[in-house]
């Protein structure tokens, strides 16, 4: 079977990894901000992830070079979360209160009365509230990320205003359920780790299981599973298991099933499990998603590890509140 170039791969790690030391100082504020727009960590995690794929495959198309990178990257999103919308066919636009939130993703932990009220503003007046209110654009600024005019974002930001302050108090979004046959098969995986059983781990997967980390790996298939993200979390660099302090454990957060990953009684990792016919279905890991883990962790009143932004950063290991 014929297969891409390992030395195009290499070359193309090389290239990513320069482009995300580049964009690593905007990186907290286009969490916030698609945090905002979205209510839910994972969604807003998915928005970045795109939002740097979109950019990072125009930049070889962008000769000049991109000047206000802050103001790029939010538009990018801004333009990426407003497609979602549309093909969730939200209204973009409304003139009245909504009786319930738009179904823009689970909100996990409503963190603030902000938050609350943001779920209830369509797209584009929430976009505007957002970008004037929580980041403090001009109007002018908030005009050229929202792509429309300064009377435009007036406008928006009048009717936001006007909505919030009548919407009705104590509406939150539903938890996600989740079945005990889920919840069990996290506790075993969780227990096969905890044992340093590979197989025991990998018994549990389908056969065409993905594993997606970003800035980490994409895997394809349980046997690169197995040599990869589940061979190199259970083992330390040297090949040796990985010493008694780090554990594995299954926590539900709002109905939400999560793997998480412990050193001592520090936050390293959380991975969202796919389920499919009794069996796991792929996963997404956040090992390189510090904001993400850093929600976790003050949701779970503990501290998380800060690793980079891709499995190479430099800036790994830092612990944060």
């Amino acid at each position: 079977m014929e297969t891409l170039s390992k030395n195009g791969a290499r070359a193309g790690r090389a290239n990513q990894q320069e482009f995300l030391r580049d964009i690593a100082p905007y990186r907290a504020d286009l969490f916030r901000f698609c945090r905002s727009l979205t209510n839910s960590p994972w969604d807003a995690e998915d928005l970045v992830q795109e939002t740097l794929l979109k950019i990072y495959g125009r930049m070889g198309d962008t000769h000049a070079g991109i000047n206000n990178p802050k103001s790029y990257l939010f538009k990018t999103a801004a333009n990426l979360w407003i497609d979602w919308c549309r093909r969730a066919s939200l209204p973009l636009e409304s003139e009245q209160v909504p009786a319930k939130p738009y179904p823009m993703g689970c909100s996990m932990e409503v963190r603030n009365a902000l938050a609350r009220t943001l779920q209830f503003l369509p797209p584009r007046e929430r976009l505007a509230f957002v970008l004037k209110e929580v980041f403090d654009f001009t109007l002018e600024e908030a005009a050229e990320v929202s792509q429309s005019t300064v009377n435009g974002v007036k406008a928006a930001l009048h009717r936001a205003r006007s909505k919030m302050a009548s919407i009705p108090e104590g509406s939150i979004e539903s938890e996600r359920q989740f079945t005990a046959e889920n919840k069990g098969l996290i506790d075993r995986l969780a227990a096969a780790f905890n044992k340093r059983d590979l197989e025991g781990m990998c018994a549990l997967f389908l056969s065409t299981a993905v594993g997606n980390g970003p800035g980490c790996f994409l895997e394809n298939g349980i046997e690169e599973i197995k040599r990869g993200s589940l061979f190199h979390t259970l083992n330390e660099a040297s090949g040796a298991p990985q010493g008694p302090s780090m554990r594995a454990e299954c926590v539900v957060i709002s109905g939400e099933l999560l793997f998480v990953l412990w050193i001592g009684d520090v936050l390293d990792d959380v991975w969202r499990i796919k389920f499919s016919d009794g069996m796991i279905a792929g996963f997404d890991c956040y090992y390189c998603s510090p904001m993400l883990l850093k929600e976790i962790a003050e949701i779970l009143g503990v501290t998380s590890i800060h690793h980079g932004y891709y499995y190479e950063d430099k800036s790994a290991g830092q612990t944060t509140v």
